[in-house]
């Protein structure tokens, strides 16, 4: 039988607990990421890339 965990487990358990330098590290890659992201989209939408 599977368990399920909740994604903040799952983060936990790969990249460390929040406060550790590897879960910094993830925690600010996430975001840079989308935000690259929905400015990508919406210079799209606005014809601009």
């Amino acid at each position: 039988m599977k368990r399920i965990t909740t994604f903040e487990k799952h983060l936990d358990k790969q990249y460390g607990k929040k406060g550790s330098a590897r879960r910094d590290k993830f925690e600010v890659d996430s975001i840079s990421f989308r935000l690259g992201e929905m400015l990508r989209e919406e210079r799209t939408k606005a014809k601009l890339t």
